[in-house]
């Protein structure tokens, strides 16, 4: 059986002088590997505890933006749906058709004011589609703003830097990571257009060479899965499932400008398959999910640290000759908590951490959704709620 594994690094700065053009500080970052942590087996999985206090651990959430699989011959398919989070059941204000969001809206984030949605659509040609919220009715509505290329190849993740100038784009097809301003087309590439908040000029790309060629037909190239800032927006880290490497680079938050770190990547073992990374609260650890071992089993799906940085909750879809889809919760040290079990082949693809300490996971294979409560001592309680049907979520986005 595959097992999944986290694994936990602190992130060490250096700094150094330099002497070009004139004596400069320039800071160096390397990892060092804390745990590396096996999930709890979806084939055992823990039975909760009976429950105890919630914590206040979550952020307070009332909506739930829903990214779905779309076909695109089906203009008429929602792309995003929005839901009232703050219901039990999950209740539905509006969706928003592909026709709009594009085919394949498999990722979004918002800016930091959450003011602006940007979403990526994970096709041949690759595109940014922009949406300003605006709350000004009874219930928000998103207005597309237009669209853009990646110039990639499949884009799966995406992040916004906290100033809100710069969205960068990793491309699974190409194992690629593009940084674009976000700027309207007649804008300098510096400016900020409080009207349009398009991303629409290409400030960096790189394509990573090579392929561990551990895993056949998943180590084939470089396959760039996630990418992630460094709090202070100052790091790149990009998944590169391919070479099992996590790319780093210095990023210049004003320029858009990536450059290549010392080192410039952090090997994890052969044929991890990186998957996701994020950052503790505290900013000096990052997270790692991966899937390691070579025969069919467990495939992670995402990673949430709860806003405390108490706890981490990952899913697992695919257990192999059996239904293991299940959700793991480790404390932040990586000692196991429990594991719980999800609907048989579920494909548990994503999840939100909710209002009112609700863990909401989104299952592609079902087309529906679960929802557990977390409990004060880091346990999953089974709400039992059955939840509303929608075509294969694939990513859920909180709006507070």
């Amino acid at each position: 059986m595959k097992t999944s594994v986290l694994y936990l690094f602190t992130l060490c700065v250096a700094t150094v002088a330099g002497t070009t053009p004139e004596p400069t500080l320039t800071s160096t970052l390397t990892f060092e590997l804390l745990a590396a942590t096996p999930m709890p087996s979806t084939q055992t999985p823990t039975t909760p505890k009976p429950p105890a206090v919630a914590p206040t651990t979550l952020q307070p959430v009332s909506l739930l933006l829903v990214g779905a699989r779309t076909d695109g011959s089906k203009a008429s398919s929602p792309g995003i749906t929005v839901y009232d989070a703050s219901k039990s059941p999950l209740q539905q204000l509006f969706s928003v058709s592909s026709t709009l969001t594009g085919n394949m809206p498999t990722f979004m984030a918002l800016t930091q004011d959450k003011n602006y949605l940007y979403v990526t659509n994970e096709v041949a040609a690759g595109q940014i589609v922009s949406f300003a919220i605006d709350r000004s009715g009874a219930s928000p509505t998103l207005k597309r703003l237009g669209a853009t290329s990646t110039n990639s190849n499949g884009p799966v993740h995406i992040a916004v830097t906290s100033n809100q100038r710069f969205a960068l784009v990793a491309s699974y097809t190409v194992g690629s990571i593009t940084v674009r301003s976000v700027v309207s087309s007649k804008s300098p590439v510096l400016a900020i257009d409080p009207t349009t908040k398009v991303a629409s000029r290409m400030v960096s790309q790189v394509v990573f060479p090579g392929a561990a060629r551990v895993v056949p037909g998943r180590q084939d190239i470089a396959h760039a899965h996630c990418v992630t800032l460094s709090p202070d927006n100052n790091y790149v880290f990009v998944t590169d499932l391919g070479n099992d490497k996590i790319m780093q680079f210095k990023f210049n938050p004003t320029t858009g400008t990536l450059l290549a770190n010392s080192p410039a990547f952090v090997t994890v073992s052969p044929g991890a398959l990186p998957r996701h990374t994020a950052f503790h609260p505290s900013g000096k650890q990052l997270y790692l999910a991966v899937k390691t071992t070579q025969v069919a089993g467990v495939l992670t799906g995402a990673i949430r640290i709860t806003a405390d940085g108490r706890y981490i909750l990952v899913t697992n879809r695919y257990g192999g000759s059996t239904p293991g889809d299940s959700i793991a919760v480790f404390a932040a040290d990586l000692t196991p908590i429990g594991n719980y079990v999800l609907k048989a082949w579920a494909g548990a693809r994503d999840f939100a951490l909710g209002a009112n300490n609700t863990v909401i996971v989104g299952e592609e294979n079902t087309n529906t959704f679960e929802t557990f409560q977390l409990q004060a001592n880091g346990q999953l309680v089974p709400t039992k709620v059955a939840q509303p049907w929608l075509f294969k979520p694939q990513v859920l986005l909180p709006l507070s």
